[in-house]
């Protein structure tokens, strides 16, 4: 899929405004305290998370400046430990929160979800440069 510079360059700075109100929606979320939610599933909460801190990453990357190859792997993975980071931030926010605690393993929810998504956005949008730079 071809898509012409300046709508990338917009779409970059979409991104970067997306992942910051996103980052604050997270922060607004934890600032709860801990309710009864029904869980249908083990570590339900977890997926969750995984899926909060996917697509924070995924905010991320689509911001991210291409190289002269397009995307690179290493942003993917820049793009994930950047959100994984922001859920640490996020578990030592909750930790001032009544009744929220700050809990290792979602840490690692943040994390993984945070790298996954992105490593899969990195290969969908990795085309949108390989095909622009074909021209």
């Amino acid at each position: 899929m071809y898509l012409p510079l300046p709508l990338l360059n917009l779409m970059r700075g979409l991104a970067a405004l997306a992942a910051l109100a996103w980052m604050g929606l997270i922060f607004y979320w934890s600032s709860f305290p801990a309710g009864r939610m029904p869980m249908h599933f083990p570590w339900e909460d977890k997926l969750y998370h995984a899926v909060a801190f996917g697509i924070l990453a995924i905010f991320y990357l689509a911001a991210m400046r291409p190289g002269e190859q397009g995307l690179e792997r290493r942003q993917a993975l820049l793009a994930g430990v950047l959100a994984g980071l922001y859920g640490l931030t996020d578990e030592y926010h909750q930790s001032f929160v009544p009744t929220r605690v700050m809990d290792f393993y979602d840490m690692l929810a943040d994390l993984f979800g945070g790298v996954l998504f992105a490593y899969g956005a990195w290969i969908f949008m990795r085309s949108w440069y390989r095909a622009r730079l074909s021209r």
